[in-house]
């Protein structure tokens, strides 16, 4: 019931995977920026189309992470699905 802003996954999540999630999420509001912070370095291409950022874990600092939301948040299209 609350709005999102944006979204941070993994992508290996417990029973499913974080394209999974971002697949559902993009169906909801295909205007839901998502990112993915994980240890896969690879984008695979399941990914594609559903992922704004991918981010492997601990080659960036936590700055860059931010920097990114900030961006996409900019980018966002003013009026979104809720």
């Amino acid at each position: 019931s609350e709005k999102v802003s944006v979204v941070i996954l993994d992508y290996w999540m417990s029973g499913m995977k974080g394209t999974v999630v971002a697949a559902e999420l993009k169906r909801l509001n295909p205007n839901i920026p998502i990112i993915v912070l994980s240890g896969v370095s690879n984008l695979p291409g399941e990914a594609a189309g559903l992922v704004d950022q991918w981010f492997l874990k601990g080659s960036h600092r936590a700055e860059k992470l931010l920097e990114s939301i900030s961006t996409l948040l900019e980018r966002r299209p003013e009026h979104t699905a809720e």
